[in-house]
């Protein structure tokens, strides 16, 4: 009886272990990043005309919660016809991080985006390649 008690006993403490190196990636990876460049050139990039709209990304930015979910903001210029307009680009949702590769899954897209996307997470520096541009961005 002893024998099973104590087989029993450390089941249940193995059970309630956690694994410390996932919390700590995960607190590590919490925080704000900042658009520094897109395909190696500074801001604002030239993202070139975009079905008949010439667009300019002029910032933009993620938010890492603990919880994980995630925001993000940004700032495209636009110009149609010799008008320009600036427009502000808003997405929220939730992430995971699995080893550096991080997944981001949008529950909301002010551009009307849905299903996720992937980058590579390593130290203070998230790359994330989005419809063609690789953006390199630097926790601040």
């Amino acid at each position: 009886m002893r024998r099973y008690a104590a087989v029993l006993f450390g089941l249940l403490l193995l059970g309630c272990s956690s694994d410390n190196s996932v919390s700590a990636d995960i607190d590590a990876a919490v925080g704000v990043y900042v658009l520094q460049t897109i395909d190696g050139s500074p801001l604002p990039y030239d993202a070139g005309n975009q079905g008949g709209v010439e667009v300019v990304i002029v910032k933009d930015q993620y938010t890492l919660t603990s919880g994980r979910t995630y925001t993000r903001d940004g700032t495209l210029r636009l110009t149609q016809l010799g008008i320009t307009v600036t427009q502000s680009v808003t997405e929220n949702g939730s992430w995971t991080l699995n080893g550096g590769t991080l997944t981001l899954t949008i529950s909301a897209s002010s551009l009307g985006q849905t299903g996720n996307y992937s980058g590579s997470l390593t130290g203070s520096s998230l790359s994330i390649n989005e419809m063609g541009f690789l953006g390199v961005y630097k926790k601040s």
